[in-house]
């Protein structure tokens, strides 16, 4: 049995300093920073022995702060089932595809980043 499993993954493919980026990085991102934690926590529960512990790292906490309050209670939110936190990773995926779909056009404002710890539209 294992003792612990930590899940430390967390990418951001769409940082400032890279091209402008494409609709599809919130998707790939998306699916290691939230799919990829998950996958990893069904697959090595089982394994863990009586007393193991899960620890889930991030790279930064305050990341939260710059999401709606509305989004911030439903992500903080101790009833979270994985089902209702996947409908909030798809809206903002959907969000993000559009807005950086819009960035690339020059039809919309400046697209704000993802983090490897949350993301920053209101979706």
């Amino acid at each position: 049995p294992l003792d612990c499993l930590v899940c430390n993954a967390g990418v951001a493919l769409d940082l400032p300093w890279h091209p402008p980026p494409a609709p599809s990085a919130a998707r790939a991102t998306m699916d290691v920073n939230v799919a990829g934690v998950q996958r990893t926590v069904e697959h090595f529960a089982p394994l863990i022995g009586r007393g193991g512990r899960i620890v889930m790292v991030s790279g930064r906490v305050d990341t939260l702060g710059k999401v709606s309050q509305e989004k911030r209670e439903q992500l903080q939110c101790e009833e979270l089932e994985v089902s209702a936190l996947q409908q909030l990773v798809d809206d903002f995926v959907r969000s993000y595809e559009e807005a950086a779909a819009a960035a690339l056009a020059g039809t919309g404002p400046p697209l704000p980043c993802m983090h490897s710890s949350g993301w920053y539209l209101d979706a």
